[in-house]
């Protein structure tokens, strides 16, 4: 049973197209079923569930007839129909059964990897939407630097050594801006397509706002509760287990039965025809093979369990330790460009020492915003994982 976590999920304003009611993980699914993967995961499951329906059934009943050659109406027809142990038939179904789960796993799995992508494609949008309005407001304030430099240079307040850095920040400046509008229509094109060809708008900045109170052993246990991978993975187990029944119950002799008319030379005889068809060289090696699968599958899911809880573990140190990093910024930093310009316009500083302060300003606050993305993707995440 999954272990009992209280969490909350906020979804913070912003976000167009979405009803109020509408959470994270609830916006990211309606993205998702509007995507050709989705309906394309959809009819591989139903492909791969009727064909793991297919060889259920007995064998198809044979019939022949013999004609013999000479005086007279003389042939021999027969019609014989082989059965396999009735075990044999269930050890099938059940495995036919725990395919049919096993297809349903591996497209819960596929639907919750095309959240994660319209997750990540999200926030990529989000946070290059912040970025590209800090760092036009960034490259607007290096450029009046730049300005009042050249200005100062030719007054001989200012030398062409700083005329020159003023003109590498600009470049960098640019540079970066450049970068992170590309970003972000990039993530703006693929969840386009993902979303069935609608666009989708996303205030810059509006991240899912996740709290959760349990530790990180109460996360791992949660998540792995719930995880695709390793429900797949006890699924091989149980169907390597009943292949190895099937197995042994395969040496079991099939049945044969069947009806023979003779004809010879206008005097029928009819008979009843039975026996068994013993499995001397066809399922030679099976009983083996079976068990070496169950032994593959018993590691594969050792192994699956292992990684995951690595996995689990460092996704919940990331959010922590971005939580811890976003604490670490005062928030009351948020002023300081205003208060930046009340200084200059009281004369307590140059223009150039306002700019120049206000770029530095825009350094940390893009720093921030980095943090505030690692946190929102490591929730993002989290909500994806618990929320099933």
């Amino acid at each position: 049973m999954r272990t009992k976590i209280i969490f909350t999920i906020i979804l913070l304003a912003g976000i167009t197209g979405a009803t109020a009611q509408e959470n994270y993980r609830q916006l990211m699914e309606s993205i998702v079923n509007r995507s050709l993967s989705m309906k394309a995961a959809r009819e591989t499951f139903t492909a791969d569930s009727l064909g793991l329906r297919r060889g259920l059934n007995p064998e198809d009943p044979t019939a022949s007839v013999d004609f013999f050659l000479g005086s007279g109406a003389s042939f021999e027809m027969k019609v014989e129909q082989s059965f396999d142990f009735p075990t044999v038939y269930r050890h099938r179904n059940k495995i036919g059964k725990l395919g049919i789960a096993r297809a349903g796993q591996q497209l819960d799995g596929r639907v919750r990897e095309l959240l994660m992508e319209a997750s990540d494609l999200y926030l990529s949008m989000a946070y290059n939407g912040a970025v590209v309005e800090l760092l036009t407001r960034r490259t607007e304030t290096i450029d009046s630097i730049l300005k009042l430099t050249d200005i100062a240079v030719e007054k001989g307040d200012r030398t062409i050594l700083d005329l020159l850095q003023a003109r590498s920040m600009v470049s960098e400046a640019r540079g970066l801006l450049v970068m992170a509008k590309s970003e972000y229509k990039q993530a703006e094109a693929a969840l386009r397509e993902l979303n069935g060809g609608q666009p989708v708008k996303i205030k810059p900045g509006a991240y899912p706002d996740f709290a959760f109170s349990g530790s990180q052993e109460d996360f791992v246990e949660a998540a792995m509760a719930g995880d695709y991978n390793m429900e797949s993975a006890r699924t091989d187990s149980l169907i390597a287990a009943r292949t190895l029944r099937l197995s042994r119950n395969e040496w079991l002799p099939q049945l044969v039965v069947g009806y023979r008319l003779d004809m010879d030379q206008g005097h029928p005889r009819s008979a009843i025809a039975t026996g068994i068809s013993i499995p001397l060289w066809q399922n030679r090696g099976n009983v083996k093979h079976a068990k070496a699968q169950i032994s593959a599958a018993n590691t594969r899911k050792a192994d699956i369990e292992s990684r995951l809880r690595v996995t689990f573990g460092n996704l919940y140190t990331q959010y922590q330790s971005a939580s811890e990093a976003l604490s670490a910024f005062d928030r009351s930093e948020q002023d300081y460009p205003e208060l930046l310009s009340r200084s200059a316009a009281a004369g307590s500083i140059t223009s150039i020492a306002h700019l120049i302060s206000l770029v530095d300003w825009y350094e940390v606050e893009q720093v921030r915003q980095e943090v505030e993305y690692k946190l929102a993707q490591s929730s993002a995440l989290m909500i994806i994982y618990l929320m099933d």
